[in-house]
């Protein structure tokens, strides 16, 4: 059992069997974890990463 990233990085370069589940496995819930208060002069570079982030999840064929 792994996610669906890791079968799509080897499916064409090792020799593996995907089978599905009966039922779907639960959903999984990330989180983004601040600072409670982060110094000024990072505020700024934590907004950019966080539409980066953002940006890239909404690339990728999961639901986000």
């Amino acid at each position: 059992m792994c996610p669906e990233s890791v079968v799509a990085a080897y499916r064409d370069t090792q020799e593996i069997e995907i089978h599905a589940f009966a039922e779907n496995p639960p959903d999984r819930e990330c989180f983004l974890i601040l600072h409670k208060s982060p110094g000024s002069g990072r505020t700024k570079m934590i907004a950019r990463f966080e539409r980066h982030l953002d940006a890239f999840l909404r690339t990728l064929p999961y639901h986000v």
